[in-house]
């Protein structure tokens, strides 16, 4: 393996994905890690507000940051998310943001696949 390859990027900060995404500071709690055993179903609980419209792709960085599970989205996810998410698990939250944006997702052990709903029923026919 490269010494490219082998280095781990560094974590964005919050005050990064604000300049990024020209959203003002998003609030999240707790900031403590979600063990792949405890699943998306808990026993951690989230809340989040995001006042103004956020990329899903940063909402998605927030919603995991901090856990053992990974995304993988399809190029053609893009829209934003304005809300606020209180006191729901991993799973609850990413149905909440993605339902409202017309995407769906699939779960294989900690990675979590994330397509638009119109590509996931296209392909099963």
């Amino acid at each position: 393996m490269s010494e490219v390859a082998a280095q781990r990027l560094p974590d964005l900060p919050v005050s990064s994905l604000e300049r990024l995404s020209g959203a003002p500071r998003p609030v999240t709690q707790p900031a403590t890690r979600t063990p792949a055993a405890a699943g998306l179903d808990g026993p951690a609980i989230l809340s989040v507000t995001l006042p103004t419209p956020t990329p899903l792709s940063t909402v998605l960085q927030l919603l995991f940051r901090g856990t053992a599970f990974s995304t993988v989205a399809d190029s053609p996810v893009r829209g934003t998310y304005a809300g606020e998410l209180r006191d729901l698990t991993l799973r609850q939250a990413l149905e909440a943001v993605l339902s409202s944006s017309g995407f769906v997702y699939d779960v294989r052990g900690t990675v979590i696949h994330i397509s638009p709903r119109n590509l996931t029923e296209e392909g099963r026919r």
